[in-house]
């Protein structure tokens, strides 16, 4: 960060693309036993893209969850993704609302 309280370019970037990640997440958790080829698809590339981001920031801990449920995305793997994703999300939106509010 630049100064306390002020999000550096990279963290304003961040809160972007977690936006646009919870928000395709949350859709399709609502749905998440019943999805398709294409929905996997979509979880995978989502999973994938928040973990570089959160990578990219120095949120391992979180990357490495997201890392997991991209891993479970590829094994389609719904069962485990519908236990593991409301975790991810609650934890992305804590860490977004904090990195917000800073």
């Amino acid at each position: 960060m630049e100064k306390k309280g002020k999000l550096s370019e990279l963290e304003e970037c961040f809160l972007i693309d977690a936006e646009e990640a919870l928000k395709v997440l949350e859709e399709l958790n609502a749905k998440i036993d019943t999805l398709g080829e294409d929905d996997i698809e979509l979880y995978e590339i989502t999973v994938h893209g928040i973990k570089s981001a959160l990578n990219n920031i120095n949120q391992t801990e979180l990357s490495e969850k997201a890392f997991g449920l991209e891993q479970l995305a590829m094994e389609k793997n719904l069962t485990a993704m519908s236990k593991e994703t409301p975790a991810f999300l609650d934890a992305l939106k804590s860490f977004t609302e904090e990195l917000g509010s800073a």
